[in-house]
């Protein structure tokens, strides 16, 4: 068995194009990928947009606060106006 000798992989010296231009792949543990689907077909949405909808809640919260971690005193607001019927003026709060 002979091995065939292949020219070394040239490097462009960035990653950058390579990090920015392909789509992010969003992995989950079972449980939350069976969550994000149920969570989904509840509005009506494809599971795709339903996480792009949850990304864009979440970056427009750390960009408010700068937290990394939502309180759960957050969770708890949020979820308080949800069920009062104002969906709309929830991240308002």
């Amino acid at each position: 068995m002979t091995t065939v000798a292949h020219p070394p992989r040239r490097h462009s010296g960035t990653l950058a194009p390579i990090l920015h231009s392909k789509p992010i792949a969003l992995r989950l543990p079972q449980d939350e990928l069976s969550e994000a689907h149920e969570m989904a077909d509840g509005q009506d949405r494809s599971t795709a947009s339903f996480a792009r909808l949850v990304y864009l809640m979440g970056m427009q919260l750390h960009r408010r606060t700068g937290l990394l971690r939502l309180p759960e005193h957050a969770v708890d607001a949020v979820a308080k106006a949800v069920d009062a019927g104002q969906a709309g003026t929830a991240h308002k709060a």
